[in-house]
């Protein structure tokens, strides 16, 4: 399986979107946790002298197959790029606990 780059917008986060104007900022970050490979996508929107308020999606993949699609709350923002990443880990974890 071919995985993401860090900077490839995986999904977008509209209810985000502070203006038409705002682009999108895209980060992916991958890690292993008991066999599987946990991705962490984060989806954030740039405007000028606004700091971006992030969405986070996690999907599992085991081997070459995803074992679970992209998941996303889209009531669930943060304001820290690092505190959006560690959610997206720890959730990440408990979907690879589940299965």
């Amino acid at each position: 399986m071919k995985f993401p780059r860090a900077e490839q917008l995986y999904f977008e986060a509209p209810e985000l979107q502070p203006s038409p104007k705002a682009r999108p900022i895209a980060h992916s970050h991958a890690f292993r946790y008991r066999g599987h490979t946990v991705i962490v996508h984060l989806t954030g929107y740039a405007e000028a002298q606004l700091a971006p308020v992030w969405a986070m999606g996690v999907e599992v993949v085991k081997g070459a197959e995803v074992v679970v699609e992209l998941q996303r709350d889209p009531e669930q923002s943060f304001v820290d790029i690092e505190q959006a990443g560690a959610a997206g880990m720890q959730w990440g974890k408990a979907l690879v606990d589940d299965l």
